[in-house]
């Protein structure tokens, strides 16, 4: 082989390296500028809590949460402030996605008291009777004794710690429909079950289409800014029109939802209706009406009244912040009457937002999205949905599913 010759494959291997990018490290891949916050309504001044923990960790974050509003004073106000890929923390070399936040709570705590734990941790007690006593500063729970300083009547822990059990691996163990599933055994284990569990019975969702993440609102106005500038044609779809076609023919579906159209190139519009009109159709789809909606887009941005056989959405939930992906999915459900198909990248995209971030702003494995799903169906336990995760590699492009009715996943 030619010097030339060996230079050009070199250079051609560098490119698709380059383009598949896939030695980025996910972690930063979207960043915050501050934690997302979760405020428990009530009175008093509020007790300030600042929890560790990644997007990989939703579930067991989830958990924790929950846990804390089991045991609080619901007629004290609780702020949990959730540390998760904050910018500006160099966060290689963590041995955890949340390992060095602890020292970080002082950058945001403004200068009174807080708590600081993180995802490996559940609640077993109010932990406000330990804000009230402590002096100003950080109370950090994570240290191995620290739990066992302060105790409430009935020398109740106000936190247990994660013992054996690792928070990334329990949020990546398969789930059932009861919360049963996941492999691991041990106390730890039992309690996260049986919290998750209940949380799921409860239909508790971290943040809401009321309450979403502050990030949310800063996304919508960069995409909205990359539609003024042509991006999101609309045309993802085509690569899915046949497991699309199945959800049809299975469910005798008429009428669908396209959750995040874009502009909606890949559509026909209908005859007799206005350019501006949100309703399309499909050549691919024969007598299916579409309704297109996309906040980013004026013709589009009202999602309507309608209640929808189906709702679809592609090249969408991928370019949400993380802690949003859930309740997005579940407002989808909820237009649904009998199927949601929704399509997830899990790599990075070519194209980067405005501020720098790239477009992918969550990208997560597809068990990941498979529990999403599955959390969002104990809300709707009669509605069918499949899920399809994009993976790239080097031999190219393929995407698994999975489908599930409710919370129960088929096979």
């Amino acid at each position: 082989m030619s010097l030339a010759t060996r230079s050009r494959k070199k250079g051609w291997i560098k490119r698709k390296l380059a383009r598949l990018r896939l030695f980025e490290d996910p972690l930063g891949e979207a960043a915050t500028t501050a934690p997302e916050v979760i405020e428990l309504i009530g009175e008093g001044p509020a007790v300030e809590i600042f929890v560790g923990t990644a997007p990989d960790l939703m579930r067991a974050t989830r958990v924790l949460v929950w846990s804390l509003m089991k045991v609080r004073n619901p007629a004290r106000k609780y702020r949990i402030h959730l540390m998760a890929n904050l910018k500006g923390y160099a966060r290689k070399g963590w041995p955890t996605g949340f390992h060095g936040y602890a020292a970080a709570v002082a950058d945001f705590e403004g200068g009174g008291r807080a708590i600081y734990c993180d995802a490996s941790m559940i609640f077993t007690a109010d932990p406000a009777v330990l804000y009230d006593e402590a002096d100003a500063g950080v109370i950090s729970l994570v240290q191995p004794s620290a739990p066992d300083r302060w105790r409430q009547q009935g020398d109740s822990p106000v936190t247990d710690g994660a013992g054996p059990i690792n928070p990334s691996a329990w949020s990546s163990a398969p789930i059932s429909a009861d919360g049963s599933g996941a492999k691991q055994t041990g106390t730890r284990n039992t309690q996260w079950r049986e919290l998750e569990a209940d949380a799921n019975e409860a239909g508790y969702l971290l943040f809401t289409r009321d309450t979403p993440t502050r990030e949310f609102g800063e996304l919508i106005h960069l995409y909205q800014q990359m539609h003024d500038e042509n991006y999101f044609p609309g045309t993802r779809l085509k690569h899915h029109i046949q497991p699309v076609r199945k959800l049809l023919d299975k469910t005798g579906a008429t009428r669908l939802l396209d959750y995040g159209s874009g502009k909606a190139e890949g559509y026909q519009r209908l005859e007799g209706k206005a350019d501006d009109s949100p309703w399309r159709e499909s050549s691919q789809w024969p007598g299916i009406l579409v309704r297109c909606y996309d906040p980013g887009v004026a013709e589009f941005s009202a999602i309507g009244d309608d209640q929808m056989d189906g709702v679809i959405s592609t090249d969408v939930v991928e370019h949400l912040a993380p802690f949003d992906v859930t309740w997005v999915l579940d407002e989808m459900f909820a237009r649904a009457d009998k199927f949601v198909f929704v399509v997830a990248a899990c790599y990075p995209a070519i194209k980067t937002l405005p501020d720098g971030r790239n477009a992918h702003t969550t990208i997560q494995s597809a068990a990941w999205w498979r529990d999403q799903m599955m959390i969002v169906g104990h809300r709707h336990p009669n509605i069918r949905w499949l899920v399809g995760c994009d993976m790239k590699n080097l031999t190219g492009k393929q995407t698994v599913f999975f489908g599930g009715i409710g919370s129960a996943v088929d096979g």
